[in-house]
């Protein structure tokens, strides 16, 4: 026979109703308690069960075959039907074997559910913020990069900003006006799509605070060569002092032009078919003109033009130095700690170590006053009892005799 080893007491209407009225009724931690462990026992029971039922051995009881004396049976019968006897057995047992693991899976798997459902259900009961903690453990988490992508955002529109405000001076404008959404946006996905993160302690920024001064010193340098060198800035005040009569720009378009006799092209590069006969054109840059002396130097760079460039140079210097003594200025009319903070700063540091003094003073004073206890009482010992000093002088005095003997 083959015996499941199943209790009882585990039909789907009783588990249904203990279900039922245990969501129903709400139950104490000791309950709980109770009940998990009722359950965990359940499932011991049924596993270790279905352990023995595989590890057990079909016993197939078969009866011996009666043989008459004398007479021969049908032997090669006789075998099929035992064969077919034990096929059959064999195939009870294994159908039982697969309904014993069914239901054992059935029962535990409705055990862990209504494990799970009613500690949910206690939790939610005893404290109302857990299912609050349960929709932010849904939402995304932050990750080991933390704020590192926030961050790079700020410094890359940073950056674009100051290095080439001047060539588009409506950068930073923009920059506002997007940044006043992205802040919205941000909270909306702080609050709303991501975890709330673990706040560290942190003095300042770390490494993007010299990444931005970094990129500040960059931006002087890049904002003078634009102005220097992409502009008309320093040409017209060039053309100002060294070559208007009046000091205005009246005539600097003229003064930017250089000429060039169309008599010396070359023969690559000559009009073929020319539509009007022009013998002098002109073109913007500082060259000599073709009737400069000497010859070989006509077309070349004009020494107005290395007196610009000079000037050029100049400015990017100044403009540097310029700009950083405002950066200075700026940082100490503007400093990092307020004065009002570095005074409290300080203040709690001098508290800090008056405690600090008033707490050792009085440990020292506890620690002396234990020493000077001590030694009064030992003194004191040692005057009620003269006579153990009188016994340990004739001691001493013994031992003084023996060794001079």
């Amino acid at each position: 026979m083959i015996t499941t080893g199943l209790s009882d007491d585990l039909s789907e209407t009783q588990k249904n109703a203990d279900l039922i009225n245990l969501r129903d009724n709400g139950e104490t931690e000791l309950e709980t308690n109770q009940r998990n462990d009722n359950a965990t026992k359940k499932s011991d029971k049924l596993i270790n069960d279905t352990n023995r039922l595989l590890n057990k051995e079909t016993a197939i009881e078969l009866k011996p075959m009666n043989k008459s004396e004398g007479n021969s049976s049908p032997e090669h019968g006789e075998k099929n039907r035992n064969l077919a006897m034990i096929s059959s057995l064999k195939d009870k047992a294994q159908n039982s074997m697969k309904k014993t693991l069914k239901k054992t899976a059935s029962v535990i798997s409705d055990e862990l559910i209504r494990n799970s459902s009613l500690t949910s259900k206690s939790t939610t009961t005893t404290d109302p913020r857990a299912k609050q903690w349960l929709e932010d453990f849904k939402l995304l988490d932050w990750g080991t990069r933390g704020l590192y992508p926030e961050y790079l955002e700020m410094v890359l529109q940073y950056g674009f900003v100051v290095l080439f405000v001047s060539a588009f001076p409506l950068a930073p404008l923009f920059a506002l006006i997007n940044n006043i959404f992205e802040t919205r946006l941000d909270a909306q996905k702080f609050l709303k799509y991501y975890r709330r993160p673990v706040p560290h302690r942190a003095t300042n920024i770390g490494i993007w605070f010299r990444v931005l001064d970094v990129v500040a010193k960059l931006a002087v340098i890049s904002n003078a060569v634009l102005i220097a060198f992409t502009s008309n800035f320093i040409p017209r005040i060039m053309y100002k002092f060294l070559g208007s009569k009046n000091f205005t720009d009246e005539g600097f378009l003229n003064d930017t032009l250089s000429y060039f006799n169309t008599s010396d092209f070359q023969e690559s590069a000559r009009p073929l078919y020319p539509s009007i006969n022009v013998t002098m054109c002109r073109y913007h840059n500082y060259r000599n003109p073709p009737w400069f002396e000497p010859n070989h130097l006509k077309y070349k760079r004009s020494w107005y033009y290395w007196k610009l460039l000079a000037a050029r140079l100049g400015f990017i210097v100044v403009f540097q130095n310029v700009v950083s003594f405002g950066m200075i200025i700026l940082q100490w009319l503007i400093p990092d700690i307020p004065s009002e903070l570095k005074d409290q700063i300080k203040r709690e540091e001098y508290l800090t170590s008056e405690l600090i003094i008033k707490h050792e003073t009085k440990r020292a004073t506890a620690k002396q006053s234990k020493h000077d206890y001590r030694r009064t009482k030992s003194t004191a010992n040692l005057i009620d009892s003269p006579s153990s000093l009188t016994s340990q002088h004739e001691e001493i005095e013994t031992a003084s005799d023996e060794k001079t003997s």
